[in-house]
């Protein structure tokens, strides 16, 4: 398993824990007033988990590309049109390069 389906599949499991655990609170009157702090914990808990994911996946992309020493030719075209949006290079219509 890749570091990054182990971080998901953790995450994962942390929420899917704290949900029964409401669950079992949300029957308890007593706790009716924290129950609202409690799911917004678990909205929270969800926005890393996605958070997280995208962000350990894109590092994961960079790095392959760091480590095989790849100019930005030698990449997909979606990487590429990326690549150059956040360098904010110009680019025609169709995701090429304009020389100037």
């Amino acid at each position: 398993m890749s570091p990054l389906e182990s971080f998901y599949n953790e995450r994962k499991l942390e929420i899917e824990q704290f949900i029964l655990l409401l669950h079992k609170l949300d029957n308890i009157d007593e706790y009716s007033n924290e129950m609202s702090i409690l799911k917004s914990q678990a909205i929270l808990m969800m926005y890393n988990l996605i958070e997280g994911t995208v962000n350990r996946g894109l590092e994961y992309i960079f790095d392959k590309i760091n480590d095989a020493n790849l100019k930005h030719n030698q990449v997909s075209k979606d990487i590429m049109i990326m690549w150059f949006k956040y360098f904010k290079l110009d680019l025609d219509d169709e995701g090429q390069h304009k020389d100037q």
